[in-house]
């Protein structure tokens, strides 16, 4: 059931998504004369063939200016030898603006000198050029400044962000103030005249973009294990080279194999955001398990270079779990502040916490095709505690699981923390909603105080499963490489996910009152847990744990009555739904279609089209993506009768469709102004509410492009009572 990916893998660089140049010296053939030139016994450099695929070599043809190729030099591989006189030109042009650079070096000379240069007096220079790093950028001490830099190798990354730039020499950072960041010419390796690098280069990588701090680690601990003698010790989780890498978090409309920044729907106009990605072979209509993980502290007191930045963006564990194939990975945050916005540290606000997380799933099973009865909560540090302290904070959000991975600390283990119900009457009362589902939990070191805490509680040990990690850091990347606990883990969550422990399923048939089948019919027990009719009209909700609940359904043009139903150590069947008709009245578009006296009206030009299908009747209309502010498109309803009515809105969906459509109801009540994306949903009817309507053409529905980022769609409108 697990893929990893192949685009990383223990033998290159983990982070491949925006790389430009690609330099190392282990790639070199001294075989191959259109690469090397051999004079006096010695190898001398001509094409230093780039990695990244771009073609972007890094070449010198005056032979007084090639470096020495010399085997064996560090770490038991080969490097390019500059004695203050040589230097490489390469065919990447400086860049502006974002950038991460790499360079592993061993500086044999105090002499002023840097490793990259420009062929222009402005842009980009990185080393030593006599008192600070990058000539003409950061104002800090360059590599020199650090004792022992000199005669021994170091890793040095330096990141743009905005007006943000940061330099690390072997993880050690400081930061400076941003002059502008003017690009001209070219990339070159040393100086050519003033400047000259003096000692050794091995490797050099450049990014367009800014890496994260998550991503930057990866590839400093991947410069450091390959060229730096002991760099870490067998102990420490980066001595096992990395095999797979979470995708950076982007902007924009999810895809497979994409990680995108969201914010629900429900929390519009805050600074809340979760990140969600789709695995590599995700197809719309398709059912897929999902992890949710919860991020450690921010500055978790760890050894040097392992930063915990508490950021949902930098989490890993997840990821590196399922593999980045089958599953579905949102990683979601704590909330807190005004306005609401992630909190790096603890819980914050623990109730908009919990409402976010449900929402969020809820959105990811309707929207993305999450499963329901498959969702895995994640997570490290304070996400293992969260597995509990939010993953069972109360009845409705425990209703949600199928399983937990719990990696270093575990709720009610420590009761010292100081945030509200730490205590271990509190945690006990979560721990009794786990209702007998599984449970991985895991420790860098020993496991003792979590098993002896669990057997303290007398809850019983059947749904728990232990084991041990034998390196000491206290981290999430360990799920990044190929370790026995990663192994243990995805077999562990595989059985999970088939044979759903702990859990029981209801069944049954929904149909109308002459006893025909319902297909597509909604069926809903608990705040996620929900499914839909087969052509049959039969139905099977899974991952349920024992429970008295209710069971609804819903079907357009149908009302049900809700079932009471008790799970207790059993499957239960034969929970059937006959659904009555309703009064449904539909608006088109097309007032041809609208024969009841329902009416359908516009402002501004709007154009009829069928390039997509899904629309309603016989076409839909757009705006054109013009004229914002000055169109609209009402739909009336003619209602026979008074009631409480479900208002649908229906349109088709493009990747040039608007995010943030306004939508005006119209109601007994008054009007409520809503946003709906019509980049999702398509030929869907989307429910924007339950409003109570008069009879008549009172009510009405005003679609308004308004402000909104694309085309807008006006399709159909239903009213169901």
């Amino acid at each position: 059931m697990f893929i990893v990916m192949a685009s990383v893998s223990a033998a290159t660089v983990p982070v491949t998504s925006g790389i430009r140049f690609w330099v190392s010296a282990d790639t070199i053939n001294p075989n191959d004369s259109n690469q090397v030139r051999l004079a006096g016994g010695n190898t001398y450099l001509q094409d230093w063939v780039d990695q990244s695929g771009n073609r972007l070599d890094a070449s010198q043809s005056f032979v007084t200016a090639q470096p020495q190729y010399v085997a064996n030099a560090l770490n038991g591989k080969p490097v390019l030898r500059f004695s203050g006189a040589q230097y490489l030109s390469t065919a990447l042009a400086q860049i502006s603006g974002d950038k991460a650079i790499f360079v592993v070096q061993r500086r044999t000379s105090s002499a002023i000198g840097t490793e990259i240069t420009g062929t222009a007096s402005t842009g980009h220079f990185l080393g030593n050029n006599g008192t600070s790093e990058t000539k003409g950028r950061l104002g800090v001490a360059h590599d020199l400044a650090l004792a022992g830099s000199l005669n021994n190798a170091i890793v040095k990354s330096y990141i743009r962000a905005g007006g943000t730039e940061t330099l690390r020499v072997n993880y050690t950072s400081a930061s400076g103030t941003s002059a502008p960041d003017v690009a001209n010419g070219f990339y070159r390796i040393s100086g050519s005249t003033y400047y000259a690098f003096i000692g050794d280069i091995a490797e050099v990588i450049i990014y367009n973009r800014a890496l994260s701090d998550s991503e930057r680690q990866a590839v400093e601990y991947y410069l450091q294990l390959k060229w730096i003698v002991g760099a870490f010790s067998a102990t420490d989780i980066r001595s096992v080279a990395q095999d797979i890498q979470p995708p950076p978090m982007l902007t924009g409309t999810p895809a497979p194999g994409k990680r995108v920044k969201q914010t629900s729907p429900e929390f519009s106009g805050t600074q809340v955001y979760h990140t969600l990605y789709l695995p590599t072979h995700w197809q719309a209509g398709g059912k897929y398990p999902v992890v949710v993980d919860y991020a450690p502290n921010d500055d978790l007191p760890e050894a040097p270079a392992i930063t915990c930045t508490g950021k949902v963006e930098d989490i890993s564990l997840g990821y590196g779990l399922a593999g980045g194939a089958d599953y579905i990975w949102v990683c979601m945050p704590t909330i807190g502040g005004t306005p609401a916005a992630n909190q790096q540290e603890w819980w914050g606000d623990i109730d908009a916490t919990k409402q976010y997380c449900l929402d969020t799933i809820y959105h990811v099973c309707q929207d993305y095709g999450g499963d329901p009865s498959a969702i895995i909560l994640s997570g490290f540090s304070r996400g293992s505690i969260a597995c509990n302290y939010i993953g069972l904070g109360d009845d409705t959000i425990a209703d949600v699981w199928l399983g937990f991975i719990c990696h270093a600390h575990y709720d009610g283990q420590i009761t010292t923390w100081g945030y509200p119900n730490c205590d271990a009457a509190s945690a006990y009362t979560r721990l009794l909603r786990l209702h007998g589902r599984s449970q991985h939990i895991s420790q860098e070191t020993t496991l003792t105080s979590a098993q002896a805490y669990l057997q303290s509680t007398g809850v019983g040990m059947a749904p728990f499963t232990f084991s041990q990690l034998p390196y000491t850091n206290h981290t999430d990347i360990w799920s990044l490489r190929p370790v026995q606990l990663r192994t243990d883990i995805r077999t562990w969550l595989q059985s999970v996910v088939t044979k759903k422990p702990g859990t029981h399923s209801i069944s049954g048939r929904v149909a109308n009152s002459g006893g025909a089948a319902l297909s597509g019919a909604i069926v809903q027990s608990g705040y996620t847990h929900f499914t839909t009719t087969d052509a049959n009209g039969n139905y099977v909700l899974a991952g349920l744990i024992d429970s008295s609940r209710a069971v609804s359904a819903s079907a357009i043009g149908y009302t049900f009555t809700a079932i009471p139903v008790t799970v207790s150590g059993s499957n239960v069947a034969n929970i059937n739904f006959i659904g009555s008709s309703s009064v449904v009245v539909t608006v088109d578009n097309d007032n041809a279609k609208n024969t009841d006296g329902s009416l359908s009206s516009q402002t501004g030009a709007w154009t009829p089209s069928t390039s997509v299908a899904g629309f309603y009747g016989a076409n839909y209309e757009h705006d054109g993506n013009t004229a914002q502010g000055t169109k609209t498109f009402t739909f009336t309803p003619n209602l026979t009768t008074s009631g409480s009515y479900k208002v649908y809105l229906r349109w088709t969906t493009g990747p040039t469709r608007a995010t943030n459509v306004a939508v005006d109801v119209y109601y007994a009540g008054g009007t409520d102004l809503l946003q709906v994306n019509q980049r999702d949903n398509n030929g869907t009817w989307v429910l924007l509410g339950v409003y109570s309507c008069n009879a008549g053409t009172a009510q009405k529905v005003v679609i308004s492009n308004a402000g909104a980022n694309g085309y807008v769609i006006a399709d159909a409108v239903m009213f169901v009572k």
